[in-house]
């Protein structure tokens, strides 16, 4: 005998990368750089498309024509740091491509996107678009939306939504930086956030701030802790593939660090880039002493905002989340994300909150403490599609979170990297839950009794999947020797 049935509202996938030739989801190209057939990624979407859009037509109850599932793109779909607007753009068209014709026309409802650090320029876009015909006084101004908002009514997504529509999906709207989804009584809430504001990297405006001001330990709402920090974001990390060369540079500064070369290198090739950025925007003198101050003044920043680069969560493989990232989990939840349930809803008693997000590219699900919550949050990571690594034997893996309209949650653990190169044996794709116990969780049993019903087409995926990491290993490899055998060529960093 079956529990309660559960209906699917919410299907939520994140941190694609659609761009990035590392990524799993874009083609990747001719490893050698010059002749030869790179790797399409389209068998690879073909199968996820089939296994995900025959799941949920075999999900008991299948959603119905006026009740189709909101899919909410968790931010980083588009890469526009390392993949250029174009190649982003294409990938995301031929991803679209495949699920319409699985059949995701008939069973995909509206989408909603909340922008993360690597597409942030497109909520840049849609705020300044949203502006049009406000006054002073208007909301319109605003760096943020309500959390807790009608997703119908807000701001069109403008670039997701055109590409979306010409593709023959329905509209797209965005939430930023925070969705919420609350019960009629205000107890049971769920709370979105693509994730960049839980590591420290993303709020170096902020921290500056508070740091300038004398008081350390400053709590920030959501709107004050974008405000200070949208320009940042955008500057360093979703504007890049725009840069023409510049762009190219830190892709094979970054490829440099993926492949574990020294650190500190690049440190100084991102402040590097940072002081081209400098010298073109600003009416310096073309001295040599101009470039030597746009260097200094840029390595400076660097060292003393950044610090180390690659301590960033991202880069920490064998961990699910690292000490620092669980303390800013925990102080933008317990701060950022309470102050605006607070300011929506005041009153507001939660007993159970779930927080949903993406960016680090570990997926996970457990219960943390925080601060002002007597019951212990639920967390749910929805991983990421991006090799980061040539390493195997990783945390490193993909996840799409299911929501339902009781607001259970449930996690569908669809890849993971493989524990070593020759390893014979793709990783199964399973249901999780944040309490370890999928069978109290009638959202995770509907969803399980569907997969199985559907191991043939997950199987299929699963074994594309695995081999889609070794070709992007094999692609990270060689960029990496490219840089070698370039540096040895110039003496340089580049």
């Amino acid at each position: 005998m079956h529990a309660s049935k559960s209906k699917i509202k919410y299907i939520c996938l994140s941190d694609l990368h659609l761009g990035s030739h590392s990524a799993l989801l874009t083609d990747t190209p001719a490893t050698d750089g010059t002749s030869g057939n790179g790797t399409s990624a389209g068998p690879l979407r073909d199968a996820f498309s089939a296994a995900l859009i025959k799941t949920l037509e075999t999900f008991d109850p299948a959603p119905q024509p006026e009740e189709l599932p909101f899919v909410v793109l968790l931010g980083d779909i588009f890469d526009l740091s390392l993949g250029t607007p174009k190649s982003s753009i294409q990938t995301f068209g031929a991803f679209l491509d495949s699920l319409m014709n699985a059949g995701a026309g008939d069973a995909f409802g509206p989408f909603i996107f909340l922008p993360g650090n690597h597409d942030h320029e497109l909520w840049t876009v849609t705020r300044f678009q949203d502006m049009i015909g406000a006054s002073e006084a208007d909301d319109n101004y605003v760096h943020t939306t309500p959390a807790f908002a009608d997703p119908q009514t807000q701001p069109v997504a403008a670039l997701m939504d055109r590409i979306l529509t010409d593709k023959g999906f329905k509209p797209a709207t965005t939430f930023y930086p925070n969705m919420g989804l609350r019960s009629d009584d205000n107890k049971r809430m769920v709370v979105l956030h693509h994730g960049h504001f839980v590591e420290s990297m993303y709020r170096v405006m902020s921290t500056l701030t508070s740091l300038l001001n004398g008081s350390p330990n400053i709590s920030f709402g959501a709107e004050t802790l974008e405000r200070l920090n949208s320009s940042w974001i955008d500057f360093i990390w979703s504007t890049d593939g725009d840069n023409g060369e510049l762009g190219t540079d830190i892709t094979r500064a970054f490829h440099a660090l993926m492949t574990g070369r020294q650190d500190l290198r690049f440190d100084h090739r991102l402040a590097h880039i940072l002081a081209e950025k400098l010298a073109a925007g600003l009416p310096l003198p073309h001295t040599a002493k101009a470039r030597t101050w746009t260097e200094n003044a840029a390595r400076a920043f660097v060292d003393s905002t950044l610090g180390n680069f690659s301590q960033m969560e991202r880069f920490s493989y064998h961990e699910t989340l690292g000490a620092d990232s669980l303390a800013g989990l925990k102080t933008y939840i317990s701060d950022t994300v309470q102050r605006q349930i607070s300011d929506e809803l005041p009153g507001a008693e939660v007993e159970d909150l779930t927080f949903i997000f993406g960016h680090t590219h570990k997926p996970f699900e457990t219960r943390v403490t925080v601060p002002g919550f007597a019951t212990p949050p639920a967390i749910y990571n929805t991983g990421g599609w991006d090799m980061d690594t040539p390493m195997f034997g990783t945390r490193l893996g993909g996840a799409a979170v299911f929501i339902d309209e009781d607001l259970n949650v449930a996690s569908l653990r669809v890849c993971d990297v493989p524990q070593q190169a020759d390893d014979a044996a793709p990783s199964k794709v399973r249901v999780v839950t944040a309490d370890g116990t999928p069978d109290k969780n009638p959202l995770a049993q509907g969803l399980q009794r569907a997969v199985s019903a559907n191991q043939g087409l997950w199987d299929a995926f699963s074994a594309k999947a695995a081999e889609a990491y070794r070709v992007k290993q094999a692609y990270i490899m060689e960029q990496h020797q490219t840089g070698n055998d370039r540096e040895n060529e110039t003496g340089g960093t580049s």
